[in-house]
């Protein structure tokens, strides 16, 4: 017999390793107190868990409260809002846009702040004092980010203006300019 050429050799003494190596891994499996099944994801059924009490989640700490749906506003609603002093105004825009032009009275509260910060610029939650937020037009999604948060925190009295500063201004919205 020829001598065989070397690419052959190695893909033979590959050959040979790879069933030395499955002829291992199946005396090893059958030697286990419990051998892994050879078809499925081997892993045990998990046992049924008892659903946890009302208002805990699955650790048994206090869930967290429910997010509710925070009513929007449209521009007569909050023109009339703010001419009759009945709302306060919530600008969630970047300090630097809200410098530029807001909605007068409003407070700034921009994105990344705590909730101790928060709480420091808006108090403690009044239902008799409702919020309005808003953000700079209809595609921006701080307003509602910011509902939604204050919701987690505890503030009920809330509603989200959607046509922000653009909305606001074209409707002959009074601005004020912070320098």
């Amino acid at each position: 017999m020829p001598p065989l050429s070397a690419p052959k050799t190695l893909f033979l003494e590959a050959l040979v390793l790879l069933a030395l190596s499955a002829a291992l891994a199946v005396a090893l499996n059958m030697a286990r107190p419990a051998p892994l099944p050879w078809l499925g994801n081997g892993l045990p059924e998990a046992p049924a868990t008892p659903a946890p009490p009302a208002g805990t989640d699955a650790s048994g700490e206090a869930a967290a409260p429910a997010v509710r749906e925070v009513p929007e506003i449209d521009t007569a609603q909050a023109l009339a809002l703010h001419a009759a002093g009945q709302a306060r105004f919530v600008d969630a825009r970047f300090a630097e846009d809200f410098a530029q032009g807001h909605i007068p009275g409003a407070l700034n509260v921009a994105p990344g702040l705590f909730e101790d910060e928060i709480r420091t610029l808006l108090g403690d939650p009044d239902p008799a004092r409702p919020l309005v937020l808003y953000c700079s037009s209809p595609t921006c999604p701080m307003g509602q980010e910011l509902a939604l948060f204050l919701t987690y925190m505890g503030y009920e009295a809330l509603s989200v203006y959607p046509g922000g500063m653009a909305e606001w201004t074209a409707a002959g919205g009074p601005a004020e300019v912070t320098r």
